[in-house]
């Protein structure tokens, strides 16, 4: 229920932030494109294969992702850099492996986000609910949009 909590309060600041960041992306020309995971999830497949890609995407791949990032690497880098450098570059490392400049802005305050609340609640739990959470709600709107 926490991680439900602190993802509904980052997100209005991730929203207006990316949208903010998309409006300066166009001023500068920069093409908006949607991510290739994401259109990974929109090639045709049978449904039970769609199915099985769906909670990868939602389940197996947040529960990694926070696993590595806040359950190991934040501990290990912010005992040596401290907490808020460390939430800082993580945050940057997070929204540049998605390859994608569109995404930049949005994943770093996303991870952000997702650090600030393990730091504290102390509960990987919290962040993994907040990352299911966004990567679903991503997913519903992403496959609602383009049938």
């Amino acid at each position: 229920l926490r991680g439900a909590v602190y993802y509904l309060a980052a997100l209005p600041v991730v929203v207006v932030c990316s949208l903010a960041y998309e409006v300066a992306l166009q001023f500068w020309g920069y093409p908006l494109t949607l991510q290739n995971v994401a259109l990974f999830f929109l090639e045709p497949r049978p449904g039970w294969l769609q199915g099985v890609m769906i909670l990868t995407g939602m389940l197996a791949a947040p529960f990694a992702e926070e696993l590595l990032f806040r359950g190991v690497v934040l501990p290990a880098v912010a005992r040596k850099l401290g907490g808020a450098p460390a939430v800082l570059l993580l945050s940057a490392v997070f929204a540049a492996m998605h390859f994608h400049v569109p995404s930049l802005a949005p994943l770093f305050l996303l991870a952000a986000a997702f650090s600030l609340a393990y730091i504290q609640t102390g509960s990987l739990w919290v962040p993994v609910t907040m990352h299911v959470l966004f990567n679903g709600v991503n997913l519903a709107v992403l496959l609602w949009t383009f049938p």
